[in-house]
């Protein structure tokens, strides 16, 4: 049914009106950046994007556009030509503006117009008349002509009356946690494909697609040699772990195009894993079948297998009077529970003459990658079959993207282990000196899902030179089972890339490796935390064979970076650290680290005051810049003595220190020195 926006179309269009454009400038199109417009709408049918919003937009998204009808780009002529007047004599395309009498190509967005009926309505060839008219159109922002463009159109608001059939879009996101995705990245993933029969003349039904720059798929299609094939075939889910949860939800996109009945001949099943007991489940949306635009499914209730682990179907059917083509990507579950963390299915184990090694020379071997968030994006981590390893960034399109993606061990098998290293070499770039913050290794016993960071030595500087790691100590986990992850984080700030490759672990030799040897031969600060609040503490270390008393040690601060050491704040220090161990001084009313700590007083620091430790009166240790001033170097950061340094030193250097995250306490307690 038809129906009236005539309200709508009248109070978007009265404020486009008003705009004005920009300087022409050749082909190919220049992207605007924020600042050079003013961004208009959310790309909704009620709200949608003006034209200088969709030029920035183009970003492969499904969205509504408001513009006036203002030429086509002609492709009968060599070089193509934009045209804005009559006669017109191309009926594929419109070209879009913000204002009816916009004259430079630059200004405009390219509509593709499929056949159907969205060309028949807008076409200028047969409709001259509809030139300088207002229009909504949904489809996909994307480059078109090498311009600013908005393809796969398939509906529309013309003088007041719907045209075509309206796509589903993104969809109402679920409730709960996002517990199983798949966005067939590379390949089906862990999906499986089971062909009941298979198209005559055709080895497949299902395949893994790209087309150009838009996120991949899966295609299913048994028009085969021109010509219409019976068949059948199943895209299969792995199991996915509901045992926690009392309701699930499961939401894909898709696309489908030909074929008889979408609703017999593209259908989606269920069964608790590993029975075989396929149910229908009904797929609530449906592209219109007249473009390529994926829609939402809808959200799909699983809630039948809740407290159970479940499979899905998508069950592809067709026959010689019509062979669908159906695509499907982003498929996931939400659910109240835990859900399924990737684990993997293999095991691998550590004894004192064979260490577990991954080169990452042919892919990802034993390791999965676990995506936690990465929005729009349809990988983080991949591997690199040119360079042989693994890389992960999140810098796509000139835009640093928010998302964390792991790179996860199988489980290491320690228990015939004492003592136990990693290392790996590692390149990273446009790391911005963040790269502690936001690139990780991380380590949990196998199934407690306990995952606590590991100190670890960066490389000096961005670039694109591997670096040797060095020993990163797994002694916590000698005598048990471990996973390790290679955790990437990002920000609108900073999206580093990050290359791994040649990780191993391997036991030490003689039951557990060589104690370090002993250091200069005194204290020195190992940790400093300026958390939030009152949470703030220091680490001192031991670094010799025998314990040390700690009468005639004290520590101080230069308060805001200047004055003379302890005016303000001065401690003695009492009692006394044993051989290679530590003593945490804590804030009097700090609460986040809950192992052995000392209140003192001295630790009262903000960011900006540098600490000492001072022996018999003089300074042997440091954290800061004495008299460096007042502004912040450390505040909201948590800072780590590297495992190379072996003894005090009373004059600072920062490349003695690895930076973590603010309130990051899981180095209290213990330090590493090789």
């Amino acid at each position: 049914m038809k129906k009236i926006f005539s309200a709508l179309f009248f109070t978007l269009f009265g404020a486009a009106a008003l705009m004005t454009s920009c300087s022409d400038v050749p082909a190919p199109y220049e992207i605007k950046s924020p600042d050079d417009v003013d961004l208009v709408g959310t790309g909704t049918k009620e709200d949608p994007y003006n034209v200088a919003t969709a030029q920035m937009k183009q970003d492969g998204s499904v969205a509504w556009v408001q513009g006036y009808i203002v030429g086509v780009m002609e492709t009968n002529v060599d070089p193509f030509t934009a045209n804005f007047a009559a006669p017109f004599s191309t009926s594929s395309n419109l070209m879009i503006a913000d204002t009816p009498d916009e004259q430079k190509a630059k200004n405009c967005v390219i509509v593709q117009l499929p056949f159907g009926a969205i060309r028949t309505a807008l076409n200028l060839v047969d409709h001259a008349d509809n030139l300088k008219q207002p229009v909504i159109l949904q489809g996909t922002l994307t480059s078109y002509f090498s311009a600013a463009g908005l393809k796969e159109v398939s509906a529309g608001v013309f003088k007041g009356e719907e045209i075509g059939e309206e796509e589903g879009g993104e969809g109402e996101t679920p409730e709960g946690n996002l517990i199983f995705e798949e966005k067939f990245t590379a390949n089906e993933g862990d999906f499986t494909i089971k062909n009941v029969t298979l198209p005559e003349g055709s080895s497949y039904v299902w395949k893994w697609e790209q087309y150009q720059t838009n996120p991949p798929y899966m295609k299913a299609s048994a028009y085969v040699g021109g010509s219409n094939k019976a068949s059948e075939s199943w895209l299969i889910s792995p199991a996915i772990n509901l045992s926690d949860a009392t309701k699930a939800t499961l939401v894909f996109k898709h696309a489908h195009k030909f074929g008889v009945d979408k609703t017999k001949e593209l259908t989606l099943w269920a069964t608790e894993a590993g029975k075989e007991a396929w149910e229908q489940l009904t797929i609530p949306n449906y592209s219109s079948g007249e473009s390529w635009t994926m829609v939402s499914s809808g959200n799909i209730d699983l809630s039948k297998y809740a407290g159970k682990e479940v499979q899905v179907g998508f069950k592809y059917v067709s026959t010689t009077e019509g062979a669908p083509t159906w695509e499907v990507n982003d498929v996931q579950v939400y659910s109240d529970g835990s859900g399924n963390v990737p684990t993997p299915e293999e095991e691998v184990t550590v004894t004192k003459d064979a260490p577990y090694v991954e080169s990452f020379e042919s892919g990802l071997g034993k390791f999965i990658i676990d995506n936690k968030e990465i929005g729009s994006l349809s990988f983080v981590w991949k591997h690199d079959a040119s360079y042989k390893y693994m890389k992960a960034s999140a810098y796509v399109n000139g835009t640093n993207n928010v998302t964390e993606s792991w790179l996860t061990s199988p489980v290491i098998n320690l228990t015939g282990v004492d003592k136990a290293v990693l290392t790996f070499d590692q390149a990273i770039n446009f790391a911005k000196g963040k790269a502690s913050q936001y690139l990780t290794v991380v380590a949990t016993e196998a199934g407690m899902n306990n995952w606590e960071p590991l100190t670890i030595t960066y490389p000096e500087s961005d670039g694109w030179d591997f670096v040797a790691s060095g020993d990163v100590d797994l002694n916590k986990y000698a005598g048990k089972k471990v996973q390790l992850a290679f955790k990437y984080t990002s920000s609108s700030e900073t999206a580093a890339t990050w290359e791994v490759k040649n990780v191993k672990v391997a036991a030490v030799e003689n039951g557990g490796g060589t104690e370090p040897e002993p250091g200069t031969g005194d204290l020195f600060i190992s940790e400093y935390v300026e958390g939030s609040s009152y949470n703030k503490y220091i680490e001192i270390y031991n670094p010799t064979d025998q314990a040390i008393d700690l009468s005639g040690y004290t520590l101080s601060l230069q308060t805001n970076g200047a004055g003379e050491w302890g005016e303000n704040n001065k401690e003695d220090l009492s009692g006394s650290i044993p051989a290679k161990s530590v003593i945490v001084l804590k804030n009097s009313q700090a609460k986040l680290y809950t192992g052995d700590a000392v209140s003192c007083p001295a630790v009262n620091f903000s960011g900006n005051d540098p600490v000492g430790l001072f022996k018999n009166g003089e300074l042997i240790d440091v954290f800061g810049v004495f008299n460096g001033g007042s502004d912040d170097f450390a505040k909201d950061m948590t800072y780590r003595r590297k495992s190379s340094v072996t003894g005090p030193s009373a004059t600072y250097n920062a490349d003695e220190w690895e930076a973590t995250s603010k309130d990051d306490v899981s180095g209290l307690g213990s330090h590493t020195m090789n």
